[in-house]
């Protein structure tokens, strides 16, 4: 399944998401990353943030400007 202009309604995905398969997650159309363990399962915790963040960020559309 794939989104396309048509559709409004967000994708979220929670359970098992981890800086490992975010990408994967995101490519297939997911809109809103819930990680629980895979942030607070670390040693530390605001790292594995930013790793995540820094995945998330490829995939940010901004939207242009009129």
């Amino acid at each position: 399944m794939s989104k396309s202009d048509a559709y409004r309604g967000r994708i979220e995905v929670d359970g098992g998401i981890d800086a490992g398969n975010l990408s994967k997650v995101l490519d297939a159309g997911a809109d809103i990353i819930v990680a629980g363990s895979a942030i607070f399962g670390r040693e530390d915790p605001a790292e594995a943030v930013l790793e995540m963040k820094r995945i998330a960020a490829h995939y940010i559309k901004i939207p242009e400007i009129v």
